[in-house]
């Protein structure tokens, strides 16, 4: 079944993304890590096939239940028509809008976004899982600007854990571009990447 998509903003029978990424207490085994992630990954396919982009992709907004189903919630940035087309927000137009350490280059300016906003997105939550911070940290403005301007640095995990397969390391930088064109171009691809950089054979 579909991982759910509820509004609510928080559950009360499961923990974020991000409350899991804490109690481990260290970078989440990359296993467990892309376990999660491909299930909320169902979720943001389903949504752009509505003509939904989420916008605010994050940690905190990824929640696996007791049941350890994932549910994505919270709605209040996201495009409510399609995509494709310029239309209105849930939130002011032409507003700078979203958690920075998660927003995409083109978010960051206030331009058009569509379902590339969200898989850098993806980029910036599986950084987290794997190295315990986003790619890029410090004030509101510092990261922002880092999103615009300074390419994704190289993944940061200690010598005593297991290293990241090459292509899955490949596969984050590749979601971290800089230019929605450069990124994968659907939750399709970042899936069957995903499904490439995981199998045995690579």
């Amino acid at each position: 079944p579909r991982p759910i998509l509820t509004a609510i903003h928080r559950i009360s029978d499961g923990r974020s993304l991000s409350r899991i990424r804490k109690d481990a207490g260290g970078p989440l085994p990359v296993g467990d890590a892309l376990a999660y992630l491909q299930d909320a990954l169902e979720a943001l396919q389903y949504l752009h096939e509505q003509g939904l982009v989420y916008c605010d992709f994050k940690p905190d907004n990824v929640m696996v239940g007791e049941d350890g189903r994932v549910r994505v919630v919270d709605f209040g940035l996201a495009h409510v028509d399609d995509y494709r087309d310029s239309g209105p927000t849930l939130t002011k137009q032409d507003l700078v809008s979203g958690t920075p350490e998660y927003m995409s280059p083109e978010q960051c300016r206030s331009l058009a976004v569509g379902a590339s906003t969200d898989i850098y997105a993806i980029g910036c939550l599986l950084t987290e899982m794997l190295q315990l911070q986003p790619p890029f940290v410090g004030n509101a403005v510092e990261v922002m600007t880092q999103q615009m301007f300074v390419p994704a640095p190289p993944l940061r995990r200690a010598s005593t854990v297991p290293p990241v397969p090459p292509l899955l390391e490949r596969l984050r930088l590749s979601l971290l571009a800089k230019h929605p064109e450069q990124r994968p171009q659907s939750i399709a691809e970042v899936k069957r990447l995903l499904e490439e950089a995981m199998s045995e054979e690579a």
